[in-house]
């Protein structure tokens, strides 16, 4: 058995388990998530009305053994009638694409973090009375689980708890989870990583979930509920895990009812055993009392003291899954330092960072050096002084600590590589318990020929998105400034493609998601990049953990949405949008246009005549429409590409192309005068300009 035609077979004859045709679905499915086997959308059934459907993906690498387990899993969840678990109508499939789907209830008032969040900015609309009736129904729910059908849920969280009507649902229980996980303790856990039992963040593959488990993260729910906050909210995640594991806790909120938070707190119990059973915490909730409450402000939590950014770099909050997988590499051990600086005893904001201390260094060192520019001066300590972590502030550089500079040639930018003879403050030397610097390493010096400041302001809001940006320097000879950037050693994507001759489809397309998954980051901070192109995206290659990252370069022509463009003089316009040269308002579209020009560059079809795959050349044809309202945006990009790799008949024409290889390029006779131009706006030159020759950026 290890066919997604025979588990679903097997479902529905030997398991009863209802089919539910895909025909009967009428309309367009709404995309409204996404979960641990895929998209999740709502649509209407012509016989049960509107409901969710769950994609789901078995792969043929999982066994007769797995695949029967979670067969098993579907039999549960077609028994299961409870008012508090949601409802599972049947299974269905997709049979031009090949997806297979789980039919569920649909909740319409969403996900219980995006209910307390609406909650929270609705002043004095939250009660007590309700959040005990809320955390009550969970309980019911896990009880339910607990005690009924004997299951654990094993990834309990405030994202797959689902409101209906304003009731409680519970989701994925035994679903949420790959096949292989879920069935076997392999080396990787799954969940979001504050409800993650400390015992199994400690242990990993030693230490197996269970229902204890799930009073650990119920703990930290109930929590939410109290707070309307998400636990540890801006923490890295890596950082976040270790200071779990030593024993870190949330903070409790003034205004708790007290018993209702010697609930929770006995909950998350470090120690499994020490925690209740559900059975207890249920009748505790149902005889507790709303006075007297706890009064002590601790400011919510230890770690709230700063503002904090969000550190992963994945934020596509409407695409990202709900359950993340997070591996601890076995020779990572904790620590030596606590959560508090042992110089003041202030709480770290960080990883052993001290912004207490950190800031005093940072204000004693102003004096010591300028960019003489006042501007950039205030921006560098601006940076400095709101630091909370060892990577979110700017240094000025002597030019003189750069050695080894040489020009590299590029056809977009004035880009020098040097070796910084200090190097960066990334070093934690545990004896002394400061930072130090790593010492001679690479970098890349990039020519600002407008210092402009509200720009470089950019490089500290969207630094996940720009390769890491060290600082600036002035060469004194020309008094030009540089900024001072991280070394990709992978170089720029255009000069990638042609070293890494010939990239898998796969491989193609991994890129490419990585690409539109930055594009989004910046959108939703309502910016247009403007100036997308395979010369300004830089790739940082990982051979130790086989990661590829992916960034750009300058975030200098980013402007705000539907900004008004005066015409301009462009130098190379094959990746510029039509409107764009027309002096149109430039939006989101315009960097969708950039990016099925970096699409076509992916094909290599500058070079060699490829079949390139169907689906992947309308998609890319639609990026490149002419008009702007009828180009995709990045969320729909983001579903494409997963339906690319999810769907196996789409899976299958890429592996196709693969398997037919490249042809050499046929020379074709060059365009009559008289032939029209597929696109002859990638030809067009404006005549008009408002800076003169000296343009940038373009």
């Amino acid at each position: 058995m290890n066919s997604n035609e025979d588990w679903y077979q097997t479902a529905i004859k030997k398991f009863k388990i209802n089919e539910i045709l895909y025909k009967k679905f009428s309309g367009k499915p709404t995309r409204i998530g996404r979960g641990g086997f895929g998209l999740i959308y709502k649509t209407e059934c012509n016989s049960i009305g509107t409901v969710a459907i769950k994609e789901i993906t078995i792969g043929i690498e999982d066994d007769e053994a797995c695949i029967k387990n979670f067969i098993n899993e579907l039999k549960i969840h077609s028994r299961t009638e409870h008012e508090r678990i949601l409802q599972f109508y049947g299974i269905s499939r997709n049979i031009d694409e090949g997806l297979y789907y789980l039919v569920l209830e649909y909740a319409n008032q969403g996900n219980l973090r995006e209910f307390l969040i609406k909650k929270k900015s609705c002043d004095n609309c939250f009660e007590w009375e309700e959040r005990v009736r809320l955390a009550g129904q969970i309980v019911e729910g896990l009880g339910y689980l607990h005690e009924v059908l004997n299951v654990a849920h094993r990834d309990l969280h405030t994202k797959n708890i689902l409101i209906n009507d304003g009731n409680i649902k519970i989701s994925d229980f035994g679903l949420s989870k790959n096949l292989n996980s879920t069935m076997s303790s392999n080396n990787k856990f799954f969940g979001m990583i504050p409800f993650i039992d400390p015992q199994k963040l400690n242990h990993g593959k030693n230490y197996i979930l269970d229902k204890r488990s799930d009073i650990y993260g119920l703990g930290m729910i109930l929590w939410e509920i109290s707070s309307c906050q998400t636990p540890f909210y801006g923490e890295d995640l890596a950082c976040l895990t270790l200071k779990i594991c030593q024993g870190l806790k949330e903070k409790s909120v003034k205004g708790t009812p007290m018993e209702y938070k010697h609930i929770y707190t006995s909950c998350w119990e470090t120690e499994p055993n020490s925690r209740p059973l559900i059975e207890g915490v249920l009748s505790r909730l149902k005889s507790m009392s709303l006075e007297p409450v706890f009064e002590e402000d601790d400011k919510i939590s230890t770690i709230s003291l700063f503002q904090y950014r969000d550190t992963s770099r994945d934020s596509t909050s409407e695409y990202s899954n709900n359950v993340s997988s997070l591996t601890i590499p076995d020779d990572l051990i904790l620590p030596t330092n606590n959560v508090t600086c042992k110089r003041c005893d202030s709480k770290f904001t960080d990883q052993n960072w001290c912004y207490d201390c950190e800031a005093q260094k940072f204000q004693e060192d102003f004096p010591n050096w300028t960019s003489e520019n006042e501007s950039l001066d205030e921006l560098i300590q601006y940076s400095q002084l709101s630091a909370i972590t060892n990577d979110t502030y700017f240094e000025w550089i002597n030019f003189n600590r750069f050695n080894n500079i040489e020009n590299m040639h590029s056809l977009y930018y004035e880009f020098y590589t040097a070796i910084w003879l200090d190097g960066s403050r990334e070093l934690w030397d545990n004896r002394s318990q400061q930072w130090a610097r790593t010492g001679p390493v690479k970098i890349i010096l990039r020519r600002l020929k407008y210092l402009t400041i509200n720009k470089l302001k950019l490089y500290l809001e969207l630094k996940n998105i720009i390769i890491c940006c060290y600082g600036f320097t002035q060469d004194p000879k020309t008094k030009y400034y540089y900024i001072v950037l991280k070394y990709a050693n992978g170089g720029i994507l255009q000069q990638y493609i042609k070293n890494k001759f010939p990239l898998s489809w796969f491989e193609r397309l991994s890129i490419l998601k990585k690409i539109v998954e930055l594009l989004h980051n910046i959108h939703k901070t309502n910016y247009v990049y403007r100036n997308l192109h395979s010369g300004n995206i830089l790739l940082q290659e990982d051979d130790l953990n086989h990661k590829l990252e992916i960034y750009v370069s300058d975030l200098d022509s980013c402007i705000y949405s539907d900004y008004k463009m005066r015409k301009e003089l462009y130098v190379y316009t094959s990746n510029i949008a039509p409107e764009n040269l027309r002096g149109e308002i430039i939006s989101i579209k315009s960097d969708i246009y950039n990016l099925g020009v970096i699409m076509r560059e992916l094909t290599l079809g500058n070079y060699y005549n490829i079949n390139n795959p169907q689906c992947y050349h309308e998609l890319m044809q639609k990026c490149l429409d002419n008009d702007p309202e009828n180009r995709p945006n990045t969320l729909d990009l983001l579903e494409e590409l997963h339906i690319f790799t999810a769907s196996p008949l789409r899976k299958r024409q890429f592996e196709d192309a693969d398997s037919r290889g490249l042809q050499p390029l046929q020379i074709s006779p060059p365009l009559q005068k008289n032939k029209r131009l597929i696109n002859p706006s990638s030809e067009y030159f404006s005549n008009q300009f408002s800076r003169g020759a000296d343009y940038s950026f373009f």
